[in-house]
């Protein structure tokens, strides 16, 4: 069984955990949740986004309500803090697509790390480890219909008790 786990260079390897633990349920029986939270290498969970020269991305900080502007080619991973990244459309873009669109959609946070140090940990990161086992959960419950789901807790949710 091949999970492409890793990809030729000129291929997008963003969020490789979501293949490492994939790999890990279906070979070796370790829930996904386990492999995900004691996953150590940062750069398995960033994400990679390249935007067409029609494109840009900014980042709002939801808090503040400050925006940063980032260019086509973005790196981030989900975190617990951090900021909403949409996709923006240029002025001079002459297509129908919409003129902002969230990249992660729902109540997703991002952190964007364009420059990563190779020493930078993973406990440092404040990473949203539920975003990358909901990812891989979904897959598991496709190939498994008898897989039950942990359900996400919205994090705006109010609970009675």
């Amino acid at each position: 069984m091949d999970f492409e786990i890793d990809k030729e260079l000129h291929k997008n390897s963003s969020m490789r955990i979501v293949p490492i633990a994939l790999k890990e349920y279906f070979v070796n029986g370790i829930p996904a949740k386990e492999t995900v939270a004691n996953h150590d290498n940062i750069y398995d969970f960033c994400i990679r986004r390249k935007s067409s020269k029609d494109f840009h991305y900014e980042g709002v900080d939801l808090k503040t309500g400050n925006t940063s502007v980032y260019n086509k080619l973005i790196r981030y991973y989900v975190s617990n803090t951090g900021e909403k990244i949409y996709k923006i459309k240029n002025p001079e873009c002459t297509t129908n697509a919409p003129a902002r669109s969230q990249v992660e959609a729902g109540e997703w946070l991002c952190t964007v790390c364009n420059y990563l140090p190779k020493s930078t940990k993973v406990k440092d990161c404040d990473i949203d480890f539920s975003y990358y086992i909901d990812k891989v959960e979904r897959i598991i419950a496709k190939v498994n219909k008898k897989y039950k789901r942990e359900k996400l807790k919205d994090k705006n949710q109010l609970t009675l008790w």
